[in-house]
């Protein structure tokens, strides 16, 4: 049987010996065997695990655990002679470990919707308190003296731009319940596709969705959900609402198209 690593054990690499420091160190025997792919790919899994288990927000005694437990199936898989049965129980002991990992993350995950949850719903009613007061702005005793063609085109613009913010905030929303639902090891350290705090994506959504509605306002694409124009914003506020839930649900597809439409292009002047 064959030696690739003669000893694995566990290191603390932090100057003031903090948690932090932690990892595993697989110290390769002084003449190692021609390089076998499932070792490499077990000690590479054990490596990875370690990294996310450092990136979770544990209690010291529940870390302690699950890094003393992830040392034992290392040795217990990769170090001193390997056998195939040597590697089934590293690899069983890993995927004990990163179970566990996953049930503890889960809390994590539900705190990290419910943030998302809490911060849309702000958002929103924000958004909805300022388009009521666009609505209402005419009604306003001193402001009538602006005549109305002026409050029809502050409205134009404002009330779908307020109206933006419940359909994003929905959509954000919806998009990372469906996306972490089945949560599996993968999507422990990414809950959010850039890892973006709540406040931080529902920031970037509105910034994206405003771009979009300025775009279709000024018919620089036309664009549609199902069988409805979202151009139509123009003369129909609501669909601000519709644009953002678009944005909020299909942020990669409504990011690729506006940067494949937003190019400048040179025309020569019509004689």
């Amino acid at each position: 049987m064959a030696v690739h690593f003669k000893s694995v054990s566990a290191v603390n690499l932090s100057p003031d010996n903090t948690r932090a420091g932690w990892d595993v160190f697989f110290e390769r025997a002084d003449t190692p065997p021609p390089t076998d792919p499932k070792v490499e790919s077990l000690r590479g899994q054990y490596e990875e695990t370690v990294f996310v288990l450092q990136s979770m927000d544990l209690h010291d005694e529940d870390f302690q655990n699950l890094f003393n437990a992830l040392i034992v199936g290392a040795q217990v898989g990769l170090q001193g002679e390997i056998s195939g049965s040597n590697l089934d129980a590293g690899a069983n002991q890993l995927d004990q470990v990163r179970r566990k990992m996953v049930s503890l993350a889960s809390k994590d995950r539900d705190r990290y919707l419910l943030q998302l949850v809490g911060v849309g719903v702000v958002v929103s009613l924000g958004a909805l308190l300022l388009a009521g007061l666009v609505v209402a702005l005419p009604h306003i005793k001193g402001l009538a003296v602006l005549g109305e063609a002026r409050f029809q085109s502050v409205r134009a613009w404002l009330l779908p731009g307020c109206l933006l913010h419940p359909g994003l905030c929905l959509g954000v929303v919806f998009a990372a319940f469906v996306a972490n639902r089945s949560f599996t090891f993968e999507l422990i350290r990414k809950m959010d596709p850039y890892a973006f705090t709540p406040l931080m994506r529902i920031l970037f959504i509105s910034l994206v969705s405003y771009v979009l509605l300025a775009v279709l306002w000024f018919n620089i694409i036309q664009l549609g959900a199902g069988g409805y124009l979202l151009n139509s914003v123009q003369t129909n506020p609501q669909a601000g609402f519709l644009i953002g839930l678009v944005c909020g649900v299909s942020e990669p597809v409504v990011v690729q198209i506006l940067l494949s439409r937003l190019k400048p292009e040179e025309r020569s002047k019509k004689p």
